[in-house]
C-alpha cells in the first residue's frame, strides 16, 4: 500500500524488507504515541490503584507521596482527572489521523502535534475548562497559533477555536507583547467586518494570562487550497461563483479602509455549501486617507509587484489596497488551470517573474477557457497598481454577467420537437457517459497529457508526490515530466561523447 502525502510518500512494505526513511517516521510516530499514552495515563493509573485497599504499612507511606499519586478524597475529582487525560490521548489520535487523511502531514507536524498534546494542550485545556467550550482535535497549525474544533457546552454547537500563546515561553517577552497587540488588532478588524456572508464570523473571544482564544464559525469543508488539490482545476461556472464571493468580500473590507495583505487559497475557507469565507486577518490593517504601507508581509507567490519594489528600492512609494486585487488575479488563475501563474524553483527567479508580470495562458490548460475570464485575469495582474481593476470594477466584468435577451414568441410545435430532441440527446449522452469510447493505446503512449482525464490524474499525483506545484520553467511544463524522449542537451552530449 502506498499513501501519498504532502512532500512525503509513506510505503507499507512486507516482512523481511529493510526499513526506508518514511517507514522509520511511521515507526517513530507509533512509538511516540505509545510513550505519550503511558506518560499521560500513568498518573491516572496510580490514582486508580490508590482507590483499592492496601496494607496498613503501605497506606501510611502512600500518604507521604506526591499529591498526584495520593488517593483523592472525592471520587468526582478522580473521574474528572481520568476523563481529562483520556480526552487528551483521544485528541492526539484524532488530530494525527485527520492530518493523514487530508495529506497535510510531515515530520515537523508530527513533532508539533505530539508536543502540543503532551505539553501545551494540558495548559490551555485547563484554562479553557473555565470557559463554556470543550476542546477537540486539531484542525490546523499556524506559525504562532493552533486551531482546534471545539463544542459549546450549553448549546452543543461546533466552532473552531484559534489558540494563541502569549506567555512568552516560546519566544521573548517583546515578541509575546507584539503577538498580543497583533491579535487585538485582528479582533477589532474582525468586529468591523462582522455581518458579511463571505467573511469568517468571530463568535467569541476571551483571554487568559497565557493564551488568547478566538472562537470562529466552523467551516467543515476546510480550505479552498485542499479542495483545489482534490479537483485539480475548477470549471468556469464554479470559478465564477467563488471569485464573485471573494471579490464581494474584498470590496466590503476595502469600503471599511481595510487591506487584507494575505489573500490566498489557504486563507479562504468553504462552508457546507462551498460558499467562500475569507479568514486569517493577522496581516490586515486599517488605512487612513493618505496612508501607505511599506512592510514586506504575505506569501511570496501572491505578493504584488509594488510590495516587492518598496522593500527592494529606495524612493519608491508605498502600497495600498490594490495588493489584494493582485492576489485575487493570482487566485483566479490558479483555480482555472490548477497551477499558479508565478512559480519557479529558485525564489529570486519567481520574484523577478512577479515584478515583470511574466505569465502566459499556455496550452492545453487554457484552450477551453473563455476570453472574458482571461481578460479579467489580465486586468488584475497589472504591474502598475493605478491601472489595476478595483473590486467594484472587477465585479462589473463581463465574466460575472450574463447577457439578457428579449423574450421570444412561443411556438408549441417547435417547443415539442425541441423537447423530443433534448430527451434523445440526454439519453445518448447518458449512454456515452457510462460507455465512453476507448482511447487508442498509441495516444496514451505518445501524448498522455493531452487526454483530459489523464491530465487531471497526472497533475493530482504530481502535487502529492512533490508537495508543491510542478508547473514550468523557461522551456519546461508538467507534460515534460512524462515524455519518453531524451532532452536535447542530453542527446547532444551523448553524440559528442560517442564522437
Amino acid at each position: 500500500m502506498v499513501v501519498h502525502v504532502k512532500g512525503t510518500t509513506w510505503c507499507s512494505m512486507g516482512k523481511g524488507n529493510c526499513l526506508s526513511g518514511d517507514e522509520k517516521i511511521i515507526k517513530q510516530l507509533t512509538s511516540g504515541l505509545r510513550r505519550q499514552e503511558d506518560k499521560l495515563l500513568q498518573p491516572v493509573h496510580h490514582v486508580c490503584r490508590g482507590c483499592h485497599p492496601a496494607p496498613e504499612g503501605l497506606r501510611q507511606h502512600g500518604s507521604q507521596g506526591s499529591p498526584e499519586t495520593n488517593r483523592p478524597s472525592d471520587h468526582k475529582e478522580l473521574d474528572h482527572r481520568v476523563e481529562t487525560r483520556q480526552r487528551n490521548v483521544s485528541s492526539t489520535h484524532s488530530s494525527l489521523m485527520s492530518f493523514i487523511r487530508r495529506g497535510k502531514f510531515d515530520q515537523t507536524q508530527i513533532d508539533y502535534i505530539l508536543k502540543d498534546n503532551s505539553h501545551g494542550y494540558t495548559k490551555y485545556a485547563q484554562e479553557c475548562e473555565r470557559a463554556p467550550y470543550t476542546l477537540c482535535e486539531i484542525c490546523g497549525i499556524g506559525i504562532s497559533s493552533i486551531v482546534r474544533r471545539c463544542i459549546e457546552k450549553e448549546t452543543g454547537q461546533e466552532f473552531a477555536v484559534k489558540i494563541i500563546d502569549i506567555s512568552g515561553e516560546k519566544s521573548d517577552i517583546y515578541e509575546a507583547d507584539l503577538t498580543k497587540r497583533d491579535t487585538v488588532r485582528e479582533i477589532n478588524i474582525l468586529k468591523m467586518c462582522n455581518g458579511h456572508d463571505n467573511i469568517i464570523e468571530l463568535h467569541d473571544s476571551f483571554e487568559t494570562p497565557t493564551f488568547i482564544f478566538l472562537v470562529f464559525e466552523l467551516c467543515k469543508q476546510g480550505e479552498l487550497f485542499d479542495y483545489l488539490t482534490q479537483v485539480v482545476t475548477l470549471s468556469e461556472k464554479r470559478t465564477r461563483i467563488i471569485m464573485k464571493q471573494l471579490i464581494e468580500a474584498v470590496e466590503f473590507i476595502h469600503s471599511k479602509n481595510i487591506v487584507h495583505r494575505d489573500l490566498k487559497p489557504e486563507n479562504i475557507l468553504l462552508d457546507d455549501n462551498l460558499n467562500v469565507k475569507v479568514s486569517d486577518f493577522g496581516f490586515a490593517t486599517v488605512l487612513g486617507a493618505d496612508d501607505e504601507l511599506t512592510e514586506l508581509c504575505g506569501t511570496p507567490g501572491y505578493l504584488a509587484p509594488e510590495v516587492l519594489a518598496v522593500s527592494m528600492y529606495d524612493n519608491v512609494p508605498g502600497y495600498r489596497m490594490e495588493v489584494d486585487m493582485w492576489a485575487c488575479g493570482v487566485i483566479m488563475y490558479t483555480l482555472l488551470c490548477g497551477a499558479p501563474p508565478f512559480w519557479h524553483r529558485k525564489q529570486m527567479q519567481m520574484l523577478r517573474m512577479i515584478m515583470q508580470a511574466n505569465y502566459t495562458f499556455g496550452s492545453p490548460e487554457w484552450d477551453d477557457v473563455s476570453q472574458t475570464a482571461k481578460d479579467l485575469i489580465s486586468n488584475l495582474l497589472v504591474v502598475n497598481p493605478k491601472e489595476r481593476l478595483s473590486a467594484k470594477q472587477a465585479l462589473e466584468s463581463p465574466f460575472f454577467k450574463r447577457e439578457l435577451k428579449p423574450p421570444k414568441q412561443f411556438y408549441p410545435r417547435r417547443t415539442f420537437r425541441a423537447l423530443v430532441i433534448c430527451v434523445r440527446f440526454f439519453h445518448r449522452l447518458k449512454f456515452f457517459y457510462y460507455n465512453p469510447p476507448p482511447i487508442p493505446v498509441e495516444t496514451i503512449k505518445t501524448n498522455p497529457y493531452g487526454v483530459k482525464n489523464f491530465r487531471k490524474l497526472i497533475d493530482s499525483c504530481t502535487f502529492k508526490m512533490y508537495g508543491h506545484w510542478v508547473k514550468k520553467g523557461d522551456n519546461q511544463n508538467r507534460a515534460a515530466l512524462f515524455e519518453h524522449v531524451q532532452r536535447e542537451d542530453w542527446r547532444n552530449q551523448v553524440s559528442f561523447d560517442n564522437s
